[in-house]
């Protein structure tokens, strides 16, 4: 059976508990408990492999998580599990509407490391020919970042300030072979390309070549034709 993404995942305890989810017993809807080192592992990976979602997701099983006292050495263990799972399980033909959740997936899980930064990169190239047009904004989110910072908190950041130049420059080429993609099909990439032009130019980066103030006009014309189309559709 195909694995599903990691945000669609729902692990099972073991052949005794077959069709038991965390969170919830899918027959009887009574909670599972996290009672040993094993069921901690599997929920931890449940919610990403990630804190943030443990803490909020549900305060009851965070407590039973943390009552195990598992150690940040051990998740990152756990994690890393998750990472070459996520990445050896990788569609690059099949199931191409959740390529994307995979990508977004496999960056969460890693880690600013060697090992980490050239299978993303692999795995960026690889998708590239395959990678449906609709999914380009949401793959751009991931390589440039979109949240609030200056930075943006995307892959090219990550890998300017881990200090790989080579990985590097294939990343911000691949970002910008798809803003040009995007351009040529007059697809939306939301506000993509001005976010590149922000990260090249906030973490002083060599930008090969590629004309940023082109990609800061279009950005601005993009952005005018979007605040006027939400006004319009406000009236």
């Amino acid at each position: 059976m195909r694995r599903l993404p990691l945000c669609k995942l729902k692990h099972k305890l073991n052949d005794k508990l077959t069709k038991i989810s965390f969170m919830y017993n899918e027959k009887s809807t009574k909670k599972v408990r996290i009672e040993n080192i094993e069921e901690a592992k599997l929920y931890f990976k449940s919610m990403g492999c990630n804190h943030f979602h443990l803490d909020r997701e549900d305060y009851d099983m965070a407590d039973q998580y943390y009552a195990q006292n598992i150690s940040s050495e051990m998740e990152d263990l756990w994690r890393q599990e998750e990472f070459d799972l996520v990445f050896n399980e990788f569609s690059y033909k099949n199931d191409k509407k959740e390529i994307w959740i995979y990508y977004s997936s496999l960056n969460k899980l890693k880690k600013l490391n060697d090992y980490h930064f050239e299978r993303i990169l692999y795995v960026t190239k690889k998708i590239l020919d395959v990678l449906p047009k609709n999914q380009i904004r949401l793959v751009l989110y991931t390589i440039i970042g979109n949240n609030s910072t200056k930075t943006h908190g995307g892959l090219i950041e990550d890998f300017a300030r881990f200090g790989r130049l080579d990985l590097l420059k294939e990343i911000v080429n691949i970002a910008y072979d798809l803003l040009e993609i995007a351009y040529q099909e007059n697809l939306e990439v939301g506000f993509s390309r001005g976010y590149f032009v922000d990260v090249i130019e906030e973490l002083n980066i060599d930008h090969f070549g590629i004309d940023i103030k082109k990609l800061r006009k279009l950005d601005m014309i993009e952005n005018s034709c979007y605040y006027l189309k939400k006004a319009k559709e406000g009236n």
